[in-house]
Formats: structure tokens, C-alpha cells, sequence
């Protein structure tokens, strides 16, 4: 029933802190105290009383009563010397991509105990170690500590399984093993710590993983592998040779939305964004097992959505949490005042990307309903010594530290994380979220198309350069920013006549709002699955009549009959592009909506059609059709009695007919190719790529008979249509 008075000592004599424990308490309790006093984590402590070594379950009064004490008890603390075992130990580089002018830079490793020291580039350029040490393809999630730039990498390996590796930004580093069935094989999001008093990366980590139980499944809209519910919360202890991982949370029903953590401690505490089984959400701080802290509820309106990012922000009288919520435009702010947590304000509003006071702030914050596992929009960004910046729009923000103004400080546009040798088979890589910003740096990861490719950390250089015009950053990195379409391919109609072309591919037209090249570059940061958003395209010129949601190739159509006249068929295609009118009696119409998709189908047609044109055409029974239009050029040869007339717009189109009539148009969009016979009169509107060949006869005026052949290929439509 005593308390005991403890002093701790390093086995060179120093006092480390005097605690006063219960008798009842274990020597575990004493090694978690001196851990909060800043000390080692009590994983990495050995402490002794006289010639004995501790254990962790020992009571405090079995180890008094062994040293004859009664109330003062005097132990020694050794801290354990850490080494990298020379056959886990890797090499760290950052190498200068070419033509970047030293603004980008890309991570090589490898491991020292490899044969072969040199570094080597995989398929087609890509960076992965020598003998293939290390896959990057197989590296799938990233976290950091934006105070010493330590990189915790996880890695699966066929042949050898998972892998945890530790690379910091100077230094050598090294991998862990991680037995399977860890829940860090399941992770998606990590944030370290490391302990500064090792020589080597000792620390913490916290990660969000996916629930043993639970499948990612993908989602068009969101455009990659997404979560139904949200996930649970894991303590990770790494240092040479060590990994443990333990959960956070034992209660099944608290969902963890978002994670960060209190850096100005150590151990660091998690700041939790939590969604209970009531429905509601909290905000809690937790730091190992059972040991919670209630901070606030969020009883805001409008606060039913998922939490997509949070961050702490330590301070002297009093502290902050500020975090941001999906579909919402906006920063909301807590604060500590010493009557308890209490919101202080809301920051934003409508769309927009203003600085300056922060109640005059605009943030463009687009996100996915459902959580991404790979790509999700974090919109809070943590830096050095606690620093918050804002990723809004095309543009990083920082956060004064009292929280009262943000200033522009560096462009988020994708495709300053590329160059132009970065070209795959045919796509360039996909850009992820940034999850850290160290020593003016931006770190964030791309992932390479198809199976060559695989996972690249990069980092890129904040300056007020790359905030400037395209135009004005390729006269001093003439490499970085290489002009590709919402199809990740090079554009192939650039106007630059020494512009790159696909190696292959790259016959969609690209539709992105080109004006934020050289324009309001801060307003969007190159994200085509955002590209339809009314927003985007103020002031921007949009292609006409087009349709589309956050860059997903789909489109809507429909088949109906609707005949009254002679004929079989009549066909009307509404696309991107070009506009083919006429006009026609049938008894069919196909109506056909979509972006990038192509259509097969048959279909028959007999009847008689007129067509109406805004040109000039010459029938000598025997004679060529020559047609002019807006946009485009109808070309016509044959054999008839009759007269060919048509108006284009926006396309163009071609046939020649000698008893036999081709019709091709070239438009935005996909390709529609399909075949028919028959006689048909059609009436229809087409925009989109078409392209239509047919074979029949001219007999008589206006008049068709014989056998045609139409290829139609949306991919949206019916096989049977």
C-alpha cells in the first residue's frame, strides 16, 4: 500500500527523473513514465536494480523488497547502443532528374550486401535496385516524418514476404521483416516520428490499415480501389532488427476516418478522427492501448460526412486541431482556452483559392465520398516543427503558426512531378497525394502504368518559379512538365511543332482546360478526375455540349424505335465533335450518348432519304458531289443519278461513291463503326469520332437501294444494337 520513490540513472551516473509509483505498480508502468519524460520507448529500456535485470511484469515491491528498500529505490536505466546488421542495411540516393534543373529529384536504394553496387534502371527507365533487390512495383504505402525526412516504406516480396524499410534522408537505412497476416501489411496511410537521441531510425509510427475482414473494391467515380467503411488504427515500434505493431483501438465499433500526430512529444500522441456507433464523431488523442483521451465531439451541422484529413497544432497557453470534411470547401478549428475544446472558426466557404487573412481564405478541396486507398484527398499537410500547409486546388498554401493568415507558397500541378522521360507504353505515371514537405520539399509518390512500372518517391522543390507560366518553366527546365492529356499520353496535337508525340496511342482529342498552362495556374492542380467540375471551367473555354464526371469514360445511350415512313432505319448519334445532319423517313431511331467509347452494331436500311446541306453539289447522273460546310469538307465521287448534299459541322467527311456510297467524319470522341444493308434513309446528329463505309447503288434520285455496311462502335452500346 506504500508509494515508492524512484530515481532512474544511466549507467554512466546521470539522473534521467525521480517518479513515485504505487508499490502495486510493474516495472512496465516505471518504463512507461520514463518514456513520457523523455526517455527511450520502454521497448528499447533495460533497466537493473543492483546485479538484476528487471522484467516487465515484476511488481515494483518484489523489486524493493529484493534491494531491502522501503520507500526509495535506485535504478539504473541502460540504453541500448542500436546497430544496422550490415546484411539489412540500405543505401539511400536522390538523384536529379534530367532537364529538371535540380527541381526534382528522384529516390534510389538498394542493399549494401547486394553483389553489384552500382545503381541500375528497370523496363523502360524505371528505378528499381540492382539484381532487383528491391521491386518498386511492389511498394505500397508511405508514410514520413516531416521533421527529419525518414521515409517508412512498405514492401512485398514474393519470395522473401513482406518487408518494412527505414530510409532516411542521410544516411544509411535498412528493412525489417514483417510477419504475415501484420496488420501493416494492410496499411494505407503512415505517420512517423523518430527518436533523435539514436544515431540510426529508431521511432514510432501510426497507420491507418484496412480491416482483416474487409475487401477494397473499385470505384469508377473515385477512379481506384476504395473502402466501404473506414478503417482501424495501429502503434508501430521500429528500430534495427525490430518491428512490433499493436492496435490502438480494441472497440470494433469506432471507425478511424483520419490520423496524425502530436510531434511535440515523444512518444508521439495520435490526434484520432473517429466515427462511433452512434453515428457521431469525435476527436480523440491516443497514445498506446486503453490510454484515451476525449478531446470534443464535432456537434457541427453539416459534419455527417467522412473526416478526410486532421492535424495538431502544439502551442505554449493553448493548442489546435484543425481538420477538413468531404464536400465541404472549408477549414474547421478547435481550440484548447482552458475552459475546454470550443470551435473557433470555420475557414472558407464558397470554391475558390485566395490567401492572405485567414477569414478572407477561398480552398477548393475535391474528394471522393468513399475513402481511396491510395489516391484520397488530403487536403491538411503537416511540415517541419508542426508547420500546417493547405493543399488547395493547384496550389500549397502555408499556415501562419498563430493560425491568422496563409500565403501561396508552391504549385501542386502534376505534371511538375513528371519529364518528359517518363513516357511508358504509352501512359505516363499517375500522380498521388503529397503526404509531406521537408526542407522546402514536397514529397509525394507516383505510381507507373502497366506491369513494367511500379511505385517512384520524388520529391520537388517549392519556388515561386514553378508557379509561373508552363511556357516560362520550360525555358529553364526544358524537360519537366511534358505536355499530356487527360489520357496520360503525350498531346498529339500540339502546337509546337517539336513537341513529343505518343509512341503510340493518343488519338483521343484531350479536352483538359488547357488556359491553367499559363493562366491561374493556382486554381487547378491537373487532376482529371475533377475536370468536369463546373468550377474548373469558369472563365475557361469548355468544348461544346460535352459531357462527362470527373474523367471516367462512360457514356449513356439508348435505342429506341420511332419509324413513320418508308425504310428501316434511321440513325441519330450524339458524340463530341463534328455534326452530320439530314434528314430522313424510318422506322428506327438509335440515339447514342458518350465520351471515348465505341459502338459495334448491324443494322439494315431501306428507304428514301433528303438531306439538307449549306453547299454546293453537281449531279450529271455520272458526276462528282462536292459539298461545303461549316467546319469541314464533304467530298463525293460516283455514279448516279442523283445529288449528294449534306452539312457538316465540325468534322469531316469523305466517300466516294461508284454504286457505292462511304461516308467517314472525324470528330471528338470515340469511334463508331458499324455495318448495314439495305435501303435507309437516316436522320441523325453525330459527335464523336464516326467513321462509316458502306456499299450500294444510286437508282434514280434520292433514292437508295442496294447493300451498305456500317461500323458503329460506341463502346456503350448493346452488342446487338
Amino acid at each position: 500500500d506504500k508509494a515508492m520513490d524512484i530515481e532512474v540513472r544511466t549507467l554512466a551516473g546521470n539522473v534521467l527523473g525521480k517518479f513515485l509509483l504505487d508499490a502495486s505498480a510493474s516495472v512496465l508502468e516505471l518504463k512507461q513514465l520514463i518514456a513520457e519524460s523523455d526517455g527511450p520507448l520502454p521497448e528499447f529500456q533495460k533497466l537493473i536494480c543492483g546485479e538484476t535485470i528487471l522484467r516487465d511484469e515484476q511488481p515494483i515491491v518484489q523489486v524493493a523488497a529484493a534491494a531491502s528498500s522501503d520507500s526509495q529505490l535506485l535504478v539504473n536505466l541502460a540504453i541500448p547502443d542500436f546497430e544496422i546488421d550490415p546484411g539489412s542495411q540500405i543505401e539511400v540516393q536522390w538523384q536529379v532528374e534530367a532537364g529538371s534543373d535540380d527541381f526534382l529529384e528522384n529516390l534510389l536504394f538498394h542493399k549494401s550486401s547486394d553483389d553489384e553496387q552500382e545503381w541500375k534502371y528497370g523496363k523502360r527507365g524505371w528505378t528499381m535496385s540492382p539484381d532487383s533487390s528491391y521491386d518498386n512495383s511492389e511498394v505500397f504505402c508511405v508514410g514520413m516524418d516531416p521533421n527529419s525526412g525518414l521515409l517508412l516504406l512498405t514492401h512485398w516480396d514474393d519470395w522473401v514476404g513482406s518487408r518494412a524499410l527505414l530510409l532516411p534522408s542521410v544516411g544509411a537505412g535498412y528493412e525489417v521483416s514483417v510477419d504475415g497476416g501484420d496488420p501493416l501489411e494492410r496499411a494505407f496511410e503512415i505517420h512517423v516520428m523518430q527518436e533523435k537521441s539514436f544515431s540510426v531510425p529508431v521511432g514510432v509510427a501510426v497507420a491507418l490499415a484496412r480491416k482483416e475482414d474487409e475487401e477494397a473494391f473499385y470505384d469508377d467515380i473515385a477512379g481506384g480501389p476504395v473502402l466501404s467503411s473506414n478503417a482501424s488504427l495501429i502503434n508501430i515500434i521500429f528500430a534495427p532488427g525490430f518491428l512490433t505493431t499493436s492496435s490502438l483501438c480494441h472497440d470494433g465499433d469506432v471507425q478511424f476516418e483520419a490520423v496524425c500526430l502530436d510531434r511535440s512529444v515523444f512518444p508521439p500522441r495520435a490526434i484520432c478522427a473517429e466515427r462511433h456507433a452512434d453515428g457521431k464523431h469525435h476527436v480523440n488523442m491516443r497514445q498506446c492501448p486503453g490510454k484515451v483521451e476525449e478531446l470534443f465531439p464535432i456537434t457541427s451541422p453539416g459534419h455527417s460526412k467522412r473526416i478526410t484529413s486532421i492535424v495538431w497544432v502544439a502551442a505554449k497557453t493553448s493548442s489546435s486541431v484543425l481538420f477538413t470534411v468531404a464536400g465541404s470547401h472549408t477549414i474547421s478549428i478547435y481550440r484548447n482556452t482552458g475552459e475546454g475544446w470550443q470551435s473557433v472558426a470555420v475557414v472558407g466557404g464558397s470554391r475558390g483559392c485566395q490567401d492572405g487573412p485567414l477569414d478572407q481564405c477561398l480552398f477548393w478541396f475535391p474528394c471522393p465520398e468513399l475513402r481511396l486507398l491510395q489516391h484520397d484527398s488530403q487536403p491538411l499537410i503537416t511540415g517541419q516543427d508542426g508547420t500546417v500547409f493547405v493543399y488547395s486546388g493547384g496550389v500549397l498554401m502555408k499556415l501562419a503558426s498563430d493560425l491568422t493568415s496563409a500565403n501561396k507558397v508552391a504549385s501542386m500541378r502534376h505534371e511538375l512531378w513528371l519529364t518528359e522521360g517518363d513516357e511508358g507504353t504509352p501512359e505516363f505515371p499517375t500522380i498521388h497525394g503529397a503526404y509531406g514537405v521537408y526542407e522546402g520539399k514536397i514529397y509525394r509518390s507516383i505510381l507507373q502504368s502497366f506491369g513494367g512500372g511500379g511505385w517512384l518517391i520524388r520529391r520537388l522543390q517549392a519556388s515561386a518559379l514553378l508557379r509561373a507560366p508552363r511556357q516560362t518553366i520550360r525555358r529553364t527546365a526544358p524537360k519537366l512538365w511534358p505536355n499530356i492529356t487527360e489520357h496520360k499520353v503525350f498531346d498529339r496535337n500540339d502546337p509546337d511543332p517539336e513537341a513529343a508525340k505518343p509512341i503510340c496511342g493518343g488519338r483521343e482529342v484531350s479536352e483538359r482546360p488547357v488556359k491553367y498552362n499559363e493562366e491561374d495556374r493556382d486554381r487547378w492542380d491537373g487532376d482529371c478526375r475533377w475536370i468536369w467540375d463546373p468550377y474548373l471551367w469558369e472563365g475557361a473555354e469548355q468544348p461544346a455540349k460535352s459531357e462527362g464526371k470527373r474523367g471516367t469514360d462512360k457514356g449513356k445511350g439508348k435505342i429506341s424505335d420511332k419509324g413513320d415512313g418508308k425504310g428501316k432505319d434511321a440513325h441519330e448519334g450524339k458524340g463530341k465533335g463534328g455534326t452530320t445532319k439530314g434528314k430522313g423517313k424510318g422506322k428506327g431511331v438509335d440515339e447514342g450518348k458518350g465520351k471515348g467509347g465505341t459502338d459495334k452494331g448491324r443494322g439494315k436500311d431501306e428507304g428514301k432519304g433528303k438531306g439538307k446541306s449549306k453547299g454546293k453539289g453537281k449531279d450529271k447522273g455520272k458526276g462528282a458531289d462536292k459539298g461545303e460546310g461549316k467546319g469541314g469538307t464533304d467530298k463525293g465521287k460516283g455514279k448516279s443519278k442523283g445529288a449528294d448534299e449534306a452539312e457538316v459541322k465540325g468534322g469531316t467527311i469523305k466517300g466516294i461513291s461508284q454504286g457505292k456510297d462511304a461516308d467517314k467524319g472525324n470528330s471528338k470522341g470515340g469511334t463508331d463503326k458499324g455495318k448495314g444493308e439495305g435501303q435507309g434513309v437516316g436522320k441523325g446528329k453525330e459527335k464523336g469520332n464516326r467513321e462509316e463505309k458502306g456499299k450500294g447503288k444510286d437508282r434514280g434520285k434520292g433514292k437508295d437501294k442496294g447493300k451498305g455496311t456500317t461500323k458503329d462502335r460506341p463502346r456503350w452500346r448493346p452488342k446487338e444494337a
